[in-house]
């Protein structure tokens, strides 16, 4: 929903483009705790996500907004995020969230520092007012999956770059290693002699 603002609650989702967000009531109301969250828990999950197949690290990525300074017992609340890679079977603590930053603030975590990433994934976040009651908002925007790194390098003894070992790779290592090309330095060492020559030999056979 669009969020209205209230000293608890955002006026605008996070996003620059779009008004949409996950929020914990998107109504004003007549005062700043019409609308909150009281005694108990709101819980949003996210649909099965495929964190396998990347090149580098699988980074899980979202905004929240949260508040529970205000009211009878401020500060005595949290919000959980959790991760699950069995598709909600079990579930690892990814935070305990208790600040009031009184903005969205962005996180990012390496799935697999919790879990073993699969096309299992979901995500969990469980705000909750108890007790005493307070003013106690909460958003979630943004959620996303995203490939941080870098691609495998190809085989060294491939110096074309072409995907494929073959003669020309040979004459080029020749070449190189006859030049005392660093190229052809692959004990990188600073010397040129049988190392490297038997060095570009295995890279070759390991394809």
């Amino acid at each position: 929903a669009n969020p209205q603002a209230t000293d608890a609650q955002p006026e605008n989702d996070h996003s620059p483009i779009g008004t949409l967000c996950w929020i914990t009531d998107a109504q004003a109301g007549s005062s700043i705790g019409a609308n909150d969250i009281d005694g108990g828990a709101t819980t949003l999950t996210s649909p099965a996500l495929d964190a396998t197949g990347f090149t580098g690290d699988a980074i899980l990525s979202y905004s929240r907004w949260y508040s529970n300074n205000a009211g009878g017992a401020p500060n005595a609340d949290e919000m959980q995020v959790l991760i699950s890679n069995d598709n909600g079977a079990n579930w690892e603590t990814l935070e305990t969230v208790t600040e009031n930053a009184e903005a969205w603030v962005e996180k990012r975590f390496s799935i697999a520092e919790f879990v073993t990433p699969t096309d299992q994934m979901r995500v969990r976040f469980v705000a909750s007012d108890f007790g005493d009651g307070s003013i106690v908002e909460a958003g979630i925007d943004d959620l996303q999956l995203i490939d941080v790194g870098c691609p495998e390098t190809s085989n060294p003894a491939d110096y074309d770059n072409n995907g494929v070992l073959d003669i020309f790779d040979v004459l080029a290592f020749i070449d190189f290693f006859n030049a005392s090309d660093a190229l052809a330095d692959f004990t990188d060492d600073g010397a040129f002699d049988i190392f490297d020559v038997l060095g570009f030999i295995e890279a070759f056979n390991a394809g």
